[in-house]
């Protein structure tokens, strides 16, 4: 019989690999969109209009891209830059709710097997409280 604490640390590994592989994989389409948004977008107006957008400017929008806050102070205004928008919103977001699934999911197998656990335990009590019972009304 295969021990049941075995088959949690073997879940929560798999769980904390998943979440690493996605957790490098999202840093790796955020640095990409910093990298690609400050080449293709330019500043429209203000004190640095005609200038490329800061590395800065480029990352937060990456990151409001892809947890989709997008509050509207960045847009994408050239085609190219509109196109991969596109294309990095729809890997990004999937991307970020696999993440999210994937930790949603190790808690919930780590609730079901504590409550499998609790109730094996309250099983074992039970039935030792009826062997006393019993053994007592064997004894009167």
């Amino acid at each position: 019989m295969v021990d049941k604490s075995e088959i949690v640390k073997e879940t929560e590994k798999e769980v904390k690999v998943k979440i690493g592989f996605a957790v490098i994989f999202l840093g790796i389409m955020i640095i990409l969109g910093t990298f690609i948004y400050s080449g293709l977008e330019t500043y429209k107006d203000g004190p640095m209009q005609g200038q490329n957008w800061t590395y800065v400017d480029s990352f937060y929008f990456s990151a409001m891209t892809l947890t989709t806050i997008g509050y509207g102070d960045f847009l994408p205004t050239t085609d190219v830059s509109k196109i991969f928008t596109v294309f990095y919103s729809l890997f990004g977001v999937g991307l970020v709710l696999y993440v999210l699934g994937v930790i949603a999911r190790g808690y919930v197998e780590k609730s079901i097997v504590f409550e499998q656990e609790e109730v094996r335990k309250l099983k074992n009590l039970l039935y030792r409280h009826e062997i006393r019972q019993k053994a007592k009304n064997e004894n009167i």
